[in-house]
């Protein structure tokens, strides 16, 4: 027997989610001391996920791979959730923080053929150097997603994707060579969950 609903995409789990449990706390980053650092409720998530979601349509990345460089916290999953909200490609990736990162970013960028990365208001400073840097041959743009406006992206409506649609892209640690990709589905991480559950 199912415990998980039957979802057909993640937005959709997302979405029901925030309507059913609205500002019940979904997720609690704690800090290095064990106390809590910031909470995202279900709504938050949504309302979140939609501001991205309307700034990425706004770019044109709707089906395009979006490189994702976020500290741990919760900025990477709203950022992560508000690609699967615009239909584009989530690529998590750490950001770089010695020369040897920047090679195997350089590759992830390359071989996904980002069209652009989100990060936060804190790290976009260093990761625009580093684009703008014409050694790089970084053709793309980075967006801070905390900064993105909630208000009129309320009405924008999140993609209804197919299970089968691709939800992200995992790269391996590339220490044997060169980082490669693994393509994951809406359907596989549903899947997934329903084996956590």
């Amino acid at each position: 027997m199912s415990v998980l609903p039957n979802f057909k995409n993640l937005v959709e789990m997302s979405v029901t989610r925030a309507m059913d449990k609205g500002h019940k706390p979904l997720m609690t980053f704690l800090g290095e001391d064990g106390s809590r650092d910031s909470l995202l409720t279900f709504k938050g998530l949504d309302a979140s996920a939609r501001a991205i979601a309307a700034l990425l349509t706004s770019k044109g990345l709707r089906g395009k791979n979006v490189l994702l460089l976020y500290a741990p916290g919760l900025e990477y999953i709203k950022g992560f959730f508000g690609c699967l909200y615009a239909g584009a490609i989530a690529v998590p990736a750490y950001p770089p923080m010695g020369a040897k990162d920047l090679e195997r970013l350089a590759n992830i960028a390359r071989d996904c053929d980002a069209a652009a990365i989100l990060s936060t208001a804190s790290l976009a400073p260093m990761i625009q150097a580093w684009l703008s840097n014409p050694a790089n041959g970084m053709a793309m743009s980075c967006y801070a997603t905390d900064l993105a406006e909630t208000d009129a992206a309320m009405s924008i409506e999140p993609i209804d994707a197919e299970p089968h649609h691709i939800a992200f892209i995992q790269y391996t640690s590339g220490s044997t060579g060169h980082p490669k990709g693994v393509m994951v589905s809406h359907g596989n991480l549903l899947a997934n969950f329903e084996q956590i559950i």
